[in-house]
């Protein structure tokens, strides 16, 4: 026993890899992730996530989440690969905490559904009907997989949609509401091209999924082996992702379940960071919308919104936009008349920014309100129309007010030492000078461990 003790206290804490989530920064380098990190609902709360591939290794100390009981159709047939799989369910799910990376949306719950088969083969269609039956509409399902091309000059790695069964699955998952991100695929291949017939022209068939192409990491090219064509719709980074597993950043003798990567990547790396930012933009959704609202953003809504908003990448790179959080969860009316700004380490200043969605002056008011309760309801006192409460207001205390003399408004804070871990949740409300009352979306202060 006393040599166990030992030998734990040997074992160095892992260190905090975050500033190697280039991944996670400001557009035109990144997702702009702290978006997602500072909006109610960001972290995919109340979305579930189905990563479809061979398989994971289990017990990661960065992903609570990700063990033997996630899985919907087991076991593991696979004795390779499970790296591949851990280091896409961490780019999505690792835990906000002290240590190791953090995931796009840690909040979201996580599942899996391995497509490989006890007799060696490959079997996505079954893997994504098991993922239906256990999740629902608006749940997110990321297809770590691909396609073998029509062969000839065409190299192998395309989108799995390109097998008929796959493509069948895909479309019976979309049309019931679920968001499927698949991979272009590491072929390198040109999806336009005859080679592929129409399988790949939106103008005849839509499988409904979102396809991700993958960049050179912040740059504004196309990986060498990306595919690419008019059927992708966006892209992520395809190299230097830090992210759990392989060992390379770290790897501590006797387990795996403490291995980092700074090397991640490809079309399975993109897609992955895609699928953080769907589950992040539907979380906020289901926060902070009503249920008719956040239902609208469906699986094409969504596409759509991914292929509008974002950085653009060269000429001639033909694999869609890099998504920009910031631009997106405004155009899809989550984020509206307030912001917050700033990453809540102890020291940090946070800045909220409101901006009233109409005409504002020095006789309309307004109060900046914090709770440690989220909630999401109807509010219809006499003289409010249309607006959801967001806050526990039973809990809340004033942080700030003031009058719109000045346009916008803007209140900052300084995180405080000692509450690592703590979340507390803001909501602004107006009495504008003609006498209604309107309120705002809602923010979220995470002070990080």
């Amino acid at each position: 026993m006393l040599n166990l003790l030992l030998a734990a206290l040997l074992v160095p804490q892992t260190p905090n890899f975050i500033p190697l989530q280039g991944y996670r920064a400001a557009a035109p380098n990144g997702v702009a992730a702290q978006s997602l990190t500072n909006i109610t609902g960001g972290w995919g709360d109340n979305v579930k996530f189905c990563d479809i591939e061979f398989g994971w290794e289990w017990g990661h100390e960065d992903i609570a989440g990700l063990v033997v009981a996630s899985m919907l159709n087991p076991p593991i047939y696979a004795t390779t690969s499970l790296n591949h799989g851990t280091a896409c369910v961490g780019i999505v799910c690792a835990a906000p905490n002290s240590i190791g990376v953090v995931g796009l949306s840690p909040d979201a719950t996580i599942h899996t559904a391995t497509s490989y088969t006890s007799t060696g083969t490959v079997d996505v269609a079954t893997a994504i009907y098991a993922a239906m039956s256990a999740m629902g509409t608006g749940d997110v399902i990321l297809l770590e997989a691909q396609a073998v091309g029509p062969g000839g000059s065409t190299p192998s790695g395309v989108p799995t949609e390109w097998n008929s069964a796959d493509y069948n699955a895909i479309v019976s998952a979309t049309s019931s509401g679920f968001i499927v991100i698949e991979p272009a695929g590491n072929g390198g291949a040109d999806l336009d091209s005859s080679a592929f017939g129409s399988v790949f022209n939106l103008a005849v068939q839509d499988s409904g999924a979102i396809v991700v192409g993958s960049s050179v990491n912040s740059t504004l090219a196309r990986s060498s082996a990306s595919c690419y064509g008019s059927r992708v719709d966006c892209n992520g980074w395809g190299d230097s992702i830090a992210t759990t597993a392989y060992g390379d950043l770290q790897h501590i003798t006797g387990t795996n379940t403490r291995d980092y990567t700074a090397l991640f990547g490809g079309t399975s790396g993109a897609s992955a960071i895609v699928a953080g930012v769907v589950c992040g933009i539907r979380g906020a959704a289901q926060a902070q919308l009503s249920a008719t609202d956040a239902a609208a953003l469906t699986p094409s809504a969504i596409r759509t919104l991914l292929r509008t908003y974002g950085t653009s990448m060269n000429s001639g790179q033909s694999i869609g936009k890099r998504p920009d959080l910031a631009q997106i969860l405004v155009a899809a009316g989550i984020q509206r008349e307030l912001r917050l700004t700033g990453d809540g380490y102890a020291g940090n200043v946070m800045t909220w920014t409101l901006t009233p969605s109409w005409s504002a002056g020095s006789g309309d008011l307004w109060a900046l309100e914090s709770s440690a309760t989220a909630i999401n309801q109807s509010w219809a006192p006499p003289g409010i129309t249309g607006s959801r409460l967001l806050i526990d207001l039973t809990t809340a205390i004033v942080l700030a007010g003031g009058t719109f003399a000045s346009s916008p408004a803007t209140y900052t804070f300084t995180v405080p030492a000692g509450y690592g871990g703590t979340r507390l949740y803001q909501q602004a409300f107006f009495l504008r000078a003609n006498g209604n009352v309107q309120t705002s979306n809602s923010t979220m202060l995470y002070a990080w461990p």
